[in-house]
Parts: C-alpha cells; structure tokens; sequence
C-alpha cells in the first residue's frame, strides 16, 4: 500500500504494490488440534505453505470498539523476533499459547503467518480458554419434575431435583419462592402470583465449566378461583378505504372457569370519522370459544393506524387484548405514461 500526502494529511492509496500481498503469500493449511480450542500454556501446531520463509506468527484479538475507543484488540508474538522463540523452518510451526490471561484474555484470536517480505496470511481463528480443552462441558438432567411443562394453582409448590452429579448447581426460579438455589435437590417451591415461569438449572464442574444447554421446565401457575384469559390472533390488520377488515377473538377457560364473557371494542380516543365497529360474532362466548369481530370503514375514510382494545367482561371480571387496524390508500387501478 502508497500511502500519498494531500493538502497536509496522508491516505492510503491503492497501487500497484499491492498485488505483492494476493501474490505468493503465506497460506495456513492446517492447525492441531483441529478444535483449535487451545488452553493456556497449550502447546499446537500450523501447517502451512510459503514460497518465502516465516518470519513470524501472532495472534489478533479482534476489535470491540465503544464510543470512538477499542479497549480489546491487541498483538500477540507467537514466534519471531526476541524475546519470542524463533520460527522454525519447513512446513510445520510448533508454536505455544501464553502462560496466562495477563497476556492474552480468554475468548477467539486471529492467527496470522508472516514471512520474511512482511506478506501475511488470511487468518485463522482460534479460541483460547483457561479451562482444559480436553475435558467436556457437563451436561444437566432436571429429575423433578419429569414433565417439561407443569400446571399448578396459585400458592402451589413444584419440587425440583436433579441425579446429575457435579461440583456446583444454580438453580434459578422466576416467579417462586425461594428464587435461586444452589443445592442439588432444592425441593418445593413455592408459585404464589399467576403467570408463566422458566425454571432452569446449570451445573459447573470443578474446572469451571458450565453445561451450554441447561435444561429447564415451564411452570404455569393460574388463578386458584376461576378465571379467563382472552386474545385476538391478529397483531394487526390492514384495509383500503371502503373496506373491512375481521379478527378472531379467543376465550380460554382458566381453573374451571365456565360463566359467560360479554365482548366489546374501543379505542383509546374513539373511532375516528368512517371507521366503526360492526360488532362480534357471537357477542357472547360461555366457558370457551371463538368470535369475529368486524371493522369497517367507508371510501372516505383516511389513512390511519387504529389502536384496538377488545374487553371480555364476566361479573367482576373483566380482561383485555389488542390489535391494530391500519387504513392505507388503495393503489391506482391504472398508471399511463404522459
């Protein structure tokens, strides 16, 4: 690369040079182990082609740049110039990853080879790790509850378990009671507000290294008296003015629930001017069901995005969805060019 000087600052800029770096250049054949998951300290080698001997080789933390800094990217000499050990010559590099984090922090680095012309290689990745490479991450098996998917009243408990073996547990419990447990059977616990939960467990063993996958179970906690929940499957829908537009609204029954749920729609500011509601069909569901709600608007409506709130209504009970209904303009039935 030329890099040239204009009105005070230098650029680079492309010349013919460059073609010294596409020609001839150092290529990595090969690296063992072929994980390159290497630990530190770890000793590894490269196979490589080159019609010039290696000069050098390192390793590149790739970029994290943050409000105009890059507080990750760094060099770190694997052979070459003192104080690194020499390359060797041939085909083949032996090279040894640093001691220590200090040097080079745990995560994925860029190989590069380098010979004596200063032309490098495309680079290779490589991870490196402070744990033992040749050691599988554990992996966990929730025994209690065998179901993956619980149901339980609200002030219910669930118990939890687990037969696998390992140095450390964290259990993580949303919406229960304890929250966390670092036990290997925590036992109940307790679910008091309804919802849907996700319950986890990690397993760490004594190098530090954590099952990638934990398992987990959903726990469902519903009302401990009867009640409904209700959806519209629509997130939205749109219409040309003149047009109509339906919905598919949903009563689901919640702890026996059986009684009878009045609809209705509105909107936070009203329906504007040539958008109106022609009601649901049914307009009442008993227990469970389905109903269609039609909207409808006239040629002169305008272009609008409607908020809609459907309100399911049960004596003292009363729940709520919503969806959108979005008035465009209708394209032209014709275009003819002038």
């Amino acid at each position: 690369m030329i890099a040239r000087r204009y009105s005070g600052s230098s650029y680079p800029v492309f010349g013919p040079t460059d073609r010294l770096i596409t020609t001839g250049r150092p290529s990595i054949t090969g690296i063992a182990p072929a994980t390159a998951v290497l630990g530190y300290g770890s000793n590894f080698s490269v196979n490589f082609t080159s019609t010039s001997p290696i000069a050098s080789a390192v390793l590149v933390r790739p970029g994290s740049v943050t409000h105009a800094f890059d507080m990750e990217q760094r060099v770190i000499g694997l052979c070459g110039a003192s104080p690194q050990p020499a390359c060797a010559s041939g085909s083949t590099l032996a090279l040894t990853i640093p001691t220590n984090s200090n040097v080079a922090p745990p995560g994925y680095y860029m190989l590069f080879l380098i010979d004596s012309a200063g032309v490098p290689s495309k680079a290779r990745f490589v991870q490196l790790t402070p744990y033992p490479t040749s050691i599988p991450p554990p992996t966990a098996l929730i025994s209690s509850p065998a179901q993956t998917d619980i149901t339980v009243l609200a002030g219910g408990t669930v118990s939890f378990a687990t037969a696998s073996t390992a140095a450390r547990y964290s259990w993580v419990f949303p919406g229960g009671y304890p929250g966390t447990s670092t036990a290997q059977n925590p036992g109940n616990v307790t679910y008091s507000t309804p919802g849907v939960y996700r319950a986890s467990l990690t397993v760490i063993d004594a190098n530090g290294n954590s099952d990638p996958s934990p398992p987990t179970r959903t726990i469902t906690v519903n009302p401990s008296t009867p009640d409904y929940s209700i959806s519209v499957a629509e997130a939205a829908k749109e219409v040309f003015p003149g047009g109509s537009a339906t919905y598919t609204v949903t009563v689901k029954p919640v702890s026996g629930f059986s009684g009878p749920v009045s609809l209705s729609v509105g909107s936070e500011s009203g329906f504007p001017t040539g958008i109106t509601s022609a009601g649901f069909s049914p307009a009442t569901i008993s227990g469970s069901g389905t109903s269609t709600l039609t909207m409808t608007t006239t040629i002169a409506t305008v272009p609008w995005a409607l908020s809609l709130t459907v309100t399911g209504t049960s004596g003292s009970l009363s729940h709520t969805a919503s969806s959108t209904l979005l008035v465009n303009l209708a394209p032209p039935a014709a275009l003819t060019a002038c």
